[in-house]
């Protein structure tokens, strides 16, 4: 799913949005255009896979909105890129909202948030599997992130999972990253 030169894309489902594996189907907004992908179920409720990534550029914004998970299951393939990736470069947007768990089971790839420009998120929670995934967070120079967490937490998943060998938190220079706690759980 593509959308560029100040083109949108708006989706709403009463369903799942995408049912099948995402193969090689990245979504991408480009050139000042909008992505808009809401579902009151899953968002991506099959097997989202490495070489699919989503990313917002040069002045675009992609929004995912999920009345449960945003992604059931992100599975690692073979061969592609080395892990799902999340991007919004230094002039674009991207806004994520799940009502219950943002990943709720991932493979061993994990996931990637490359992010320039401004994140906003809100998830019940972050990682819903107590598993150990690596999960990589370069928050560039001059970003603005915002990450609230509003549902029931465990000491296995945590608030946001660094748990994992490799996992890291990187924020760049300039950079205003908050993380909001309003859990049901301490």
């Amino acid at each position: 799913m593509s959308a560029t030169q100040n083109s949108s894309i708006d989706v709403k489902t009463t369903g799942v949005t995408f049912d099948a594996s995402q193969t090689k189907s990245p979504v991408t907004a480009d050139q000042n255009s909008t992505i808009n992908l809401a579902s009151d179920s899953n968002v991506f409720d099959a097997s989202s896979v490495q070489d699919s990534p989503i990313s917002a550029t040069n002045g675009s914004q992609i929004n995912l909105n999920a009345g449960k998970d945003l992604f059931a299951y992100i599975y690692s393939p073979t061969s592609g890129n080395p892990l799902m990736q999340l991007t919004a470069d230094s002039t674009s947007k991207m806004g994520l909202v799940a009502k219950d768990a943002f990943i709720r089971n991932a493979q061993a790839s994990g996931l990637k948030f490359d992010i320039g420009g401004q994140l906003s998120a809100t998830f019940g929670q972050y990682f819903a599997n107590s598993s150990d995934r690596p999960f990589f967070h370069d928050f560039r120079d001059n970003s603005t992130v915002d990450l609230t967490i509003n549902g029931a937490q465990s000491a296995a998943n945590g608030l946001i999972p660094l748990g994992s060998t490799g996992s890291y938190m990187k924020i760049g220079d300039h950079s205003k990253v908050t993380i909001n706690n309003q859990t049901t759980t301490s």
